[in-house]
Parts: structure tokens; sequence; C-alpha cells
């Protein structure tokens, strides 16, 4: 009787779960999938909003810098040839004379460099001069004057007015138009020279009638203008 008793109790229990079951509505398990994709579009596009705002940091500032042609300075033969304390010394070896005499003295010397130094050495000599310097006198008169250089004195070979005639950007011609001052004046100059300005630190005379003449600037050989020695 008590086996009859728990059976239909255990029956009842069972009964009873199954009717509650039944009578709730159910509820269909969530769907995370969607979430899930959703939220790893929004991590990606975050993600890609910081590697853009990194990348806008990084990137440098790109500036372009407009050119003001008031600022250019545009030099012609002229303003090489005519300034301020510049001797142009006359660079031998790389002049016509200086060519020709360094061939011949080699073959002189039939391979004594002691000969062949002493041989340039007098083929040089004979040229009598240094440099040339251009200056302008207070009255705006311009003079070419061709120098030689010792001891800090300075001769004056020749010193001759000059005027400048036609121009380029690389070229240049002066003309002689007064008498040489120079108290030791040897012959004469041409009546007019046209000189080349291949950049700012050489000169050449052309039309030498020993060939081209390569001349050299350079600084400090006049020394103090106000106490410099000069002879004339």
């Amino acid at each position: 009787m008590h086996s009859n008793a728990l059976r239909a109790l255990v029956i009842s229990c069972i009964a009873a779960t199954a009717a509650v079951g039944c009578g709730k509505e159910s509820v269909p398990a969530e769907d995370t999938t969607a979430k899930k994709v959703d939220t790893k579009a929004k991590d990606a596009d975050s993600a890609a909003s910081d590697d853009t705002k990194t990348e806008e940091k990084a990137a440098p500032e790109v500036k372009t810098k407009k050119k003001d042609d008031s600022f250019s300075v545009e030099r012609k033969a002229k303003d090489y040839l005519t300034a301020p304390d510049v001797v142009f010394m006359y660079a031998f070896k790389e002049s016509d004379p200086g060519i020709k005499a360094e061939k011949a003295c080699e073959e002189k010397s039939k391979g004594d460099n002691q000969k062949k130094g002493a041989c340039v050495k007098a083929a040089q000599s004979k040229l009598g001069f240094d440099g040339y310097h251009f200056e302008q006198n207070d009255s705006g008169t311009w003079y070419w004057n061709v120098v030689k250089i010792k001891n800090g004195v300075v001769n004056y070979v020749h010193k001759v007015p000059i005027e400048f005639g036609s121009e380029t950007d690389k070229t240049v011609e002066i003309k002689v138009v007064g008498k040489d001052e120079a108290k030791a004046a040897k012959g004469g100059l041409p009546s007019t020279v046209t000189f080349e300005t291949p950049n700012a630190y050489e000169i050449i005379q052309a039309d030498s009638g020993d060939g081209k003449l390569v001349f050299e600037a350079k600084l400090g050989l006049l020394g103090d203008p106000a106490t410099r020695k000069k002879k004339r």
C-alpha cells in the first residue's frame, strides 16, 4: 500500500511539472552571432579611425615655399670684374702660354725635373706682370690696372682709364679711353679687350695675342686700402 501511494505521488509530480512546462511559452535562445559580428565591425571602424588619426598626426606638414624673385641677386660679368679689392692673378699653368711652355720644357729637359722647373719659370717671367685689378676713382673713372706685387708693394705696370662696352651674362668688353698713367709703363695695352667670366672666381682674356689667358680672383693682396703702399 505504501508502495502504491509513493508511485502515485511520483506520477503526480511528473504530471504537474509537465503541465507547468506546457503552459509556459517557450522563449527562443538569443542569437548572439549578429551582435558579435556587429561588435567586431564597430571595433574595426574604431581601430581604423584611430589609425587615421595616428597617420594624420604622424604625417609631416608639407609647406611649399613660394619663390620670391625680389630676393634673387643676378650678377653679370662686369660685377665680377669690378668686385672691390680683388686682384685677378695670372694662372700661368692654366693659360695657353703656360701649356705651351710646359710641353716645350718637357722636351728640352729630357726628364730632368729641375731643368724643366727652371725652364717653365723663365717662360712665366717673360710676361712681366702678376695680375689685373679694376678700380674706380673718386670722380667715377674706371681704371684697368696691370700690377706686379712684391712684399705688399703694388707696382703698376700699366694704369689706363677705361669704359665698359657691350656686355652679356658671361662676357664684358672694356675700351681704353685715355693715356697710360703708370710711371714705369712699357709697351702698351690693346685698345679693346673682351673678358669672359665663367664663374665668380675666374676671368679669361681670350683675345690677348698669346692665346687664352686665365686669371684667378684673390683677396687680401692689396692690403688695407688706407695704408697699403703703391708705386705708380
